[in-house]
């Protein structure tokens, strides 16, 4: 049986903190900054409506696994600026669920808002559950959609080679593999001077997640420039095995 508060998710705010480690040079805020404060305000939510990681861990031995994330800004989020969140369930196609979220301003306009699609990870077989029994606890009530927004990546851009880089121990978070916000300075990073003084001009960015990055992995970073968006995608190596890809949109 639903609880109010899983009936009721929009009724919900959250504050958002902003500090200076969030901002570029420019006072633009960084992808992965995004990243972080959608995620924590929906962490906290989850954990207000009993969904969130650790309850799962202890019940089921299971663990929410980002797919994909997807923001879209109406305009720039500011160091200064005085924001809060909302997020609830939008809908589902098990194994996935897709759940919206809006960050307003302290006017109760929405600056940002985005999309997010997960899926349970089985932590003993490292694997998406297929368990329905399981899947069918988390299944809420249909909500608004505020964007669109696809769980997979399906477009194919000419990508370049940018460089190689290990994955390093602090990079690791609980579930024991790379933490989905470094993603995001992994794209961050391999943009070009101008790209990165451009920042404050970002319209959207979109994150698709497609295999675990772990400890001691080698990652090949390969970026495609498009006429308004740059595309990054990191291959594990030997494999060639696409871990995620990275889309700014301009």
């Amino acid at each position: 049986m639903l609880t109010e508060a899983q009936r009721n998710e929009k009724s919900f705010s959250y504050p958002l903190t902003l500090d200076v480690s969030m901002f570029n040079p420019q006072s633009a805020l960084y992808p992965s900054a995004a990243q972080k404060m959608s995620v924590h305000m929906i962490e906290n939510h989850l954990e207000h409506i009993e969904m969130d990681v650790p309850r799962l861990i202890r019940q089921f031995n299971m663990s929410w696994v980002l797919l994909s994330l997807s923001i879209e800004y109406k305009e720039a989020i500011r160091p200064n600026g005085q924001y809060h969140g909302r997020t609830w369930h939008t809908s589902h196609s098990l194994p996935i669920y897709r759940r919206e979220f809006a960050i307003y301003d302290h006017q109760e306009q929405p600056v940002a808002v985005g999309a997010m699609f997960t899926s349970l990870l089985d932590l003993q077989k490292r694997r998406i559950c297929s368990d329905l029994n399981i899947l069918r606890h988390f299944c809420l009530p249909d909500g608004e959609a505020l964007l669109t927004a696809n769980s997979r990546f399906t477009d194919e851009p000419n990508f370049i080679q940018q460089e190689v880089i290990h994955v390093r121990p602090s990079w690791l978070d609980e579930v024991g593999h790379v933490n989905n916000s470094r993603y995001g300075d992994f794209a961050y990073d391999a943009l070009t001077a101008a790209q990165r003084s451009n920042m404050q001009n970002l319209r959207r960015q979109d994150c698709w997640f497609m295999a675990e990055l772990q400890e001691n992995a080698e990652l090949a970073i390969e970026k495609a420039d498009e006429e308004q968006s740059t595309i990054v995608r990191g291959l594990i190596l030997p494999q060639n095995k696409p871990s995620f890809i990275f889309k700014l949109q301009f």
